[in-house]
């Protein structure tokens, strides 16, 4: 295979193979789109598909059986290289005894033995077995490993595009056919491309190979079922297992290189699309505000409204494609989203009447902005910016990349994934900013009823935090790779710098919630001091009437045998009741204005 200079930009003329390859210096990078192109493209040839597909349908019945058991496929639908090399040398040494320095190249009947070893099942004889091997060896008698692996490789693409067709047809669901699963891009520095991606368009697009003046591919999907993910990762040679990674309940950020090919795992945050407009609001609120202590004529406008802070939660899943340092393909996938810890509105069953009215105002305001719908139409009628928007994280670096010769347009897709990660870091970015506006309104509204909510926005931010320091991690490990340069490294450290400066910022913010739940409390102790005093200041005063009641219950008597109380006389309706009444009253008042001239009233 021909190989590319270090740093060597791939024309179109030499993916087509009618401009020549440049020499051997130095250290060299051999070309993806060479491989798939010049060297393979029998295998991929549009006049061919019709022969590959009627070859999957009549052999691939037991694949297509195994195609429905997610647990039990993944070495049989496994597309990588570095198996099916060890695939090719392993039938070749045992059909004819050779040391695995001298496997070069494949015969009919080993091309035979090969397929069966991956469970395809052959006639005997079988006429399309001598035609598929016809097209590959382009009449010769033989084919080498890069052809094996590309065959191969279209033969399980076409056995998951026939049962695609099957599950399409059989899922039942209204609008199935037009349900968007994402969107991918093709360019050059000079050109942009960019689709839909539908359930009805995926299979083409999966047997489709890259238009060859476009050098840089970035494909994205969003939720992907299992077996869509299966589709996908023969398509783009992935390891199934990180794709049972991708499917599991319990994900951790991680970054791992698996031949020529870089798979990230992030964490991924975001306001909801209800809470980034209450947030809009805010904002907008305060330079109101703002513009109106500079210009007392401005139109007079109350305090800033709280914001209602909802986070939702995704695991993005990244894989950079390419051979050696040059990598031209990026394939992402995004998991469904999730509200994350802390940021369920719900009004209790129970609690205080100011926490419940605060939390329905704040599902009233989360429900007045709404949510956006989602996009609607087939074909040309589908508003790309508007999918992007809704389905993805990326509006902003999408818009970037339909500028001709910007910045992301003339470089590859290692600062591609700078990009990315930039986006992802954005978003925590505004997460925080909507917390921090959340906890200023608290800051200026405390009072003791407001501790379960304060201890909330905490648990909210912890669970940011600490994805967010996943985040860090994973950029930390990329900058250890051999495929950074002394530039893209330099766009790692600037994602590095910025998601430290967030992480200290919601360090910032945290503390800043144990201060506020430090002045609840003592606004607490405060108002329980505060009831002790007034209970014990309320039975001081009414202790006159205790004194007399005491008195007046004694058994004293006259000479007579009448009731009396010494120095107050008799016990008679006529002067007792009033005495009672007048002397308490008395008292009271002289032990109430003691109390006030001695500051306890």
């Amino acid at each position: 295979e021909e190989p590319l200079l270090v740093g060597q930009r791939l024309t179109p003329g030499m993916v087509a193979g009618t401009e020549p390859w440049p020499a051997k210096v130095g250290a060299i990078v051999p070309s993806m789109e060479a491989r798939l192109y010049r060297r393979v493209g029998s295998a991929w040839s549009a006049q061919h598909s019709d022969l590959f597909a009627r070859a999957a349908h009549s052999w691939g019945k037991k694949l297509s059986n195994a195609a429905g058991s997610p647990k039990k496929h993944h070495w049989m639908f496994d597309a990588t290289q570095p198996r099916t090399l060890r695939l090719f040398a392993a039938v070749v040494r045992c059909e004819h005894g050779k040391s695995s320095s001298d496997v070069e190249l494949m015969g009919a009947q080993e091309f035979r033995t090969a397929l069966e070893a991956e469970r395809f099942q052959l006639g005997t004889p079988d006429p399309l077995l001598l035609e598929v091997f016809g097209v590959l060896a382009e009449g010769g008698d033989s084919i080498d490993a890069s052809m094996f692996h590309a065959a191969l490789q279209r033969l399980k693409l076409e056995v998951l595009a026939e049962n695609f067709d099957v599950r399409l047809s059989s899922s039942g669901d209204v609008g199935s056919e037009d349900r968007t699963r994402g969107w991918h891009l093709d360019w050059s520095p000079a050109a942009f491309s960019k689709e839909v991606i539908r359930s009805d368009n995926l299979k083409e697009l999966l047997l489709t190979p890259r238009p060859p003046q476009f050098p840089m591919r970035w494909r994205h999907i969003d939720d992907p079922d299992p077996f869509t993910l299966l589709c996908l990762g023969v398509k783009y040679q992935l390891h199934l297992d990180a794709l049972n990674i991708f499917k599991g309940d319990r994900l951790e950020a991680r970054v791992w290189k698996h031949g020529d090919d870089y798979h990230l795992l992030i964490p991924v945050s975001r306001l909801t699309p209800a809470s980034r407009a209450s947030h809009l609001e805010y904002e907008q609120q305060k330079l109101r505000l703002k513009a109106q202590r500079r210009d007392p004529a401005q139109p007079k406008s109350g305090l800033p409204s709280r914001i209602a802070v909802e986070v939702e939660k995704a695991h993005l899943y990244l894989v950079l494609c390419g051979c050696g340092v040059t990598h031209d393909t990026l394939f992402s996938m995004a998991s469904s989203w999730h509200p994350a810890v802390g940021t369920n509105y719900r009004v209790p069953a129970k609690g205080n009447k100011k926490n419940k009215r605060r939390l329905a105002e704040d599902l009233i305001n989360l429900s007045r902005h709404g949510k956006p719908s989602p996009p609607v139409g087939t074909g040309s009628d589908f508003d790309f910016r508007r999918v992007v928007k809704i389905t993805s994280l990326f509006d902003d670096l999408v818009a970037t990349l339909e500028i001709d010769y910007s910045e992301l347009r003339i470089g590859d897709v290692c600062r591609l994934v700078s990009g990315v990660l930039r986006a992802v870091v954005r978003h925590y970015r505004a997460i925080h900013d909507a917390y921090w506006a959340r906890l200023e309104w608290f800051e200026a509204h405390l009072d003791e009823q407001a501790a379960a909510e304060i201890v909330g926005i905490q648990k909210g931010i912890e669970v940011v935090k600490w994805r967010l320091d996943q985040l860090l991690h994973v950029v930390h490990r990329l900058m250890t790779y051999d495929f950074c340069d002394k530039e893209v490294k330099c766009y790692f450290e600037f994602v590095a710098d910025d998601a430290a400066s967030i992480s200290s910022f919601m360090g910032r913010e945290m503390s800043l919630c144990h201060k506020l739940l430090d002045l609840v409390k003592v606004q607490q102790d405060a108002k329980e001091t505060h009831a002790g005093y007034s209970i014990t200041l309320m039975v001081t005063l009414l202790w006159p009437f205790q004194f007399l009641t005491g008195v007046y219950g004694m058994n004293f008597q006259n000479e007579e045998g009448m009731g009396a109380v010494p120095i107050l006389g008799d016990l008679t309706l006529e002067r007792s009741y009033y005495m009672f009444w007048c002397l308490g009253a008395g008292i009271t008042m002289c032990l109430a204005l003691w109390f006030r001239h001695a500051g306890l009233l």
